[in-house]
């Protein structure tokens, strides 16, 4: 007589460990008493409209304290020789002519000074566009962008 051939009990345990921890765990989602958050109707959306940009005011002192700065800068620039000459006016922007004492200088150094000539004129007439011009090519080596104010070394 033959005997009938049974299956190895690890095929039988393992099945039962996987019934008891899933058990588990179904069973304790059903008693778990931590608060759930819920859900809350959304607001309905509303556009606003674009609203114009107001400039800070700036005390007349604070703008003749900027144009000060900015000459005593502009004088350092043109005695070193880095600054040929410049254009400022009311109704274009800050235009500085640099000569072949720019190419020598460190990226860092031309940010700072470009940012530092952006802020003054920010300041000044209440804009931030500004560009940096080789004096013998007139070849823009630099900017400062008058839509996101991002500084641009070119060259």
């Amino acid at each position: 007589m033959e005997q009938p051939v049974k299956k190895p009990i690890y095929k039988r345990t393992w099945f039962v460990v996987l019934a008891i921890f899933f058990g588990i765990g179904f069973i304790g989602t059903l008693f778990d008493d931590t608060p759930r958050p819920t859900p809350t109707p959304s607001a309905p959306v509303v556009k606003e409209e674009p609203k114009e940009e107001v400039k800070p005011q700036v005390s007349q002192a604070s703008k003749d304290e900027a144009l000060k700065e900015f000459e005593r800068l502009m004088d350092l620039s043109k005695a070193s020789g880095l600054v040929k000459s410049y254009e400022m006016t009311k109704d274009t922007p800050l235009k500085i002519f640099v000569s072949k004492i720019w190419y020598t200088q460190e990226v860092q150094f031309k940010k700072d000074m470009v940012a530092k000539f952006s802020t003054l004129q920010q300041t000044i007439y209440g804009r931030h566009r500004l560009e940096v011009r080789d004096a013998f090519s007139n070849e823009k080596v630099a900017e400062v962008t008058a839509f996101s104010g991002s500084i641009e070394i070119l060259k």
